[in-house]
């Protein structure tokens, strides 16, 4: 598993291919750093990685350090991507958002949250 964070889009795309070439089989994709984007903001990215590496993809959620929250509206986003986003690491036990987490995967099999 490798790690993707960055705050331009791109820079997370060459970071993700970059992994993959490398022989990463999966990625752990954070929200950005000094940038509070909408979660709908969010959502692109995870989802332009999954499309360009399909490789599964963890996703951190740490909202404490980034300031954004990766709620039911980026969940429903990218649920799209429900083959490749299999799992949810919560740095802070933010209960409404694991809950949110748990509700997706649900409807996700192979879904888990940590």
């Amino acid at each position: 598993m490798a790690g993707v964070n960055g705050i331009r889009v791109d820079e997370c795309l060459d970071i993700s291919v970059v992994a993959r070439d490398a022989g990463a089989q999966s990625l752990l994709v954070a929200a950005p750093l000094n940038s509070l984007p909408s979660e709908a903001e969010l959502a692109a990215p995870v989802l332009k990685i999954e499309a360009a590496t399909g490789l599964a993809i963890m996703l951190y959620h740490y909202p404490r350090r980034t300031g954004v929250a990766m709620g039911e509206e980026f969940l429903d986003l990218v649920a799209g991507a429900e083959d490749q986003v299999l799992g949810f690491l919560s740095g802070v036990p933010d209960h409404g958002c694991v809950r949110a987490a748990t509700c997706f995967q649900l409807g996700v099999s192979g879904f888990s949250t940590w």
